[in-house]
């Protein structure tokens, strides 16, 4: 994953680990790789609870401090829009690496002999479909100043990602926000089902199944919000928000309101 989304943009330090407090006496917003979703969740033992829990149960559980220190389980889990992004970001990349690997030749030849054929037919239209959204909308990674040691170590170039235009991303934004519709049949959806006892697939459908719970629930437990769903325009303004932040180009700035002409339609 993104290692460097582990802390907010321009922090010089992490909190103190051992403590779990960060420097405003709170527990720590940012989370550490043992703390991430499919690290939590993976029972050793055998199949774990969340996999037949009710969304509502899961939420419920997300929102709940962890004893490491962390505030939640999820970066979804706060209000603030560049958190939430980091979260969606991390879906993305999650998501997209699983589907490469189902893109393969010889993967796509396994399925095809195991699969019935409309179902196969269907699950690499809907790919189809969905990649270039996950290609776009998928944040660089943050760069932060190195000094010292770190610096003298780091590589002499740097590989920076251009900035993407807030209306395309707006765009992109709201075709992944419709495809966690659970009300509509998802052929992605049933492989990463089906597919998650370990591994590369078990973290695609961790994160997955989090996502789909974020957009009916990601506003249950905030003050001063009507409605426990997230809407398509929060959605957006979370991935637009993390590139914004991970772009080295100003210009990502530049559109006031993206996502009100992209929506006009959406219902």
């Amino acid at each position: 994953m993104v290692a460097d989304d582990f802390v907010s943009l321009g922090a010089a330090k992490r909190p103190a680990a051992a403590a779990g407090i960060d420097d405003k006496g709170e527990k720590r917003k940012y989370l550490k790789v043992y703390e991430h979703l499919p690290s939590q969740w993976l029972n050793v033992y055998g199949e774990a609870k969340y996999h037949k829990a009710s969304d509502s149960t899961v939420w419920n559980h997300m929102v709940e401090p962890q004893k490491s220190g962390a505030a939640w389980a999820s970066e979804w889990c706060d209000a603030d829009d560049n958190r939430r992004g980091t979260a969606t970001n991390r879906w993305i990349m999650a998501v997209k690496t699983r589907l490469e690997t189902e893109l393969d030749p010889e993967r796509k030849r396994q399925n095809e002999f195991v699969l019935n054929a409309v179902v196969c037919k269907q699950l690499y239209e809907e790919m189809d479909k969905i990649m270039p959204s996950l290609i776009y909308c998928l944040a660089p990674k943050k760069e932060f100043e190195k000094k010292g040691a770190a610096g003298m170590r780091c590589g002499v170039t740097q590989t920076v990602s251009e900035a993407k235009d807030p209306v395309e991303l707006a765009k992109h934004g709201k075709i992944l926000y419709e495809w966690l519709d659970t009300d509509q049949v998802s052929r992605i959806r049933m492989l990463f089902h089906w597919q998650g006892g370990g591994g590369q697939a078990y973290v695609a459908s961790v994160y997955h199944r989090t996502a789909q719970i974020f957009r009916y629930f990601g506003n249950a437990h905030h003050e001063g919000v009507v409605g426990n769903e997230v809407s398509c325009e929060d959605f957006q303004k979370g991935i637009i928000s993390r590139h914004k932040n991970g772009a080295v180009d100003e210009g990502m700035a530049a559109a006031a309101s993206p996502t009100a002409a992209v929506n006009k339609d959406f219902s």
